[in-house]
């Protein structure tokens, strides 16, 4: 699994069309949007799907070689889920983000919540991405078993974790899923439905290929409904998207941080959400997927079926990024 930190471009020179209704306006801009993801698609010889959303309202989808409307894998989107849900829980008084791992688990590393969120918790190498090569195929929880693994590691068993620098991993998203379920006293599953996705009248399930990595990886739901999610936490409308360096962030840009899930980045409009996955498993399953909520109030998720380079995925943002904020119009 991959995910990839593109820094948000932003272009300028928008402009408007006085003469036509908002709702007129909104509906040639997604149709733009849809446009530059067809393209997009065909340029890189992908089939893939998009979904675009206006203040959380689905406006537009759009499938180019597949069923906009069906299930897919969210991939590393699922730990924005994971990370709301966190949220969710301090917010009610259950947890803080100054709280050890190992006080909720009664046993494991002792790092912070803050430090699981924002991959700074120093774990070490990253054993999912081996792990999920076996666990691929199966829809059982396997987080504890990740759990297992760092405990196995020279520097717990001789007590001398140094927590680090921004380290993207898995595994940080696996110890999380087992806090939720320790302060809630349910799964992982059912107390992140309850907690972020119906909230936003979004469903999902566990895939049934990758439901093994649920709280960093497998979520499977319509583009729409992980759409609706988006919007509804990450969104303009929403306050604690719009002061994220209230919640746990760490700095991975010049200009950008990694939180809560994904990585923003502010300027004097508000503030931008984006995130990548991929779930690559050779001769198995290729997909990747992006979504993003822009301070314009505008969100996209989408969907294909190739791991794809850096490159292209830079190409995808850029396109989308300036059509839903209009520029050539």
């Amino acid at each position: 699994m991959r995910a990839l930190c593109v820094a948000l471009v932003l272009c300028a020179g928008l402009s408007v069309v006085p003469s036509a209704s908002r709702a007129e306006t909104d509906a040639a801009r997604a149709e733009g949007v849809m446009a530059a993801f067809e393209h997009w698609a065909q340029e890189n010889a992908l089939n893939g799907a998009i979904a675009v959303l206006k203040d959380g309202i689905v406006l537009r989808q759009l499938g180019v070689g597949q069923d906009a409307n069906a299930p897919v894998e969210t991939a590393s989107l699922s730990k924005a889920i994971t990370a709301i849900c966190v949220s969710e829980l301090v917010a009610r008084g259950a947890l803080s983000y100054g709280d050890s791992a190992a006080h909720h688990l009664g046993r494991g590393p002792d790092v912070t919540v803050a430090q699981l969120l924002t991959h700074t918790a120093g774990l070490g190498a990253d054993s999912t991405q081996f792990s999920m090569q076996v666990w691929f195929g199966s829809a059982s929880p396997r987080h504890a078993r990740v759990l297992e693994a760092v405990m196995l590691r020279p520097w717990f068993l001789r007590g001398r974790l140094v927590p680090e620098t921004y380290h993207y991993s898995n595994e940080n998203y696996a110890l999380l899923g087992l806090i939720i379920e320790a302060v809630s006293d349910t799964s992982y599953e059912q107390a992140c439905r309850d907690l972020v996705l119906t909230p936003a009248k979004a469903a999902g399930q566990p895939s049934p290929l990758s439901g093994a990595f649920l709280p960093w990886g497998g979520w499977r739901m319509t583009l729409a409904d992980y759409g609706r999610f988006h919007a509804t936490w990450f969104g303009r409308n929403n306050a604690r998207a719009q002061t994220p360096l209230q919640s746990p962030a760490a700095k991975i840009g010049s200009d950008y941080y990694y939180g809560l899930g994904s990585i923003f980045r502010s300027d004097v409009t508000g503030t931008h959400y984006w995130h990548t996955g991929a779930l690559c498993f050779p001769g198995r399953l290729n997909v990747g997927s992006f979504a993003a909520s822009w301070a314009n109030g505008w969100t996209v998720a989408t969907s294909y079926d190739k791991c794809i380079d850096d490159k292209p995925l830079r190409q995808l943002q850029r396109a989308l990024v300036n059509r839903a904020y209009g520029v050539g119009e």
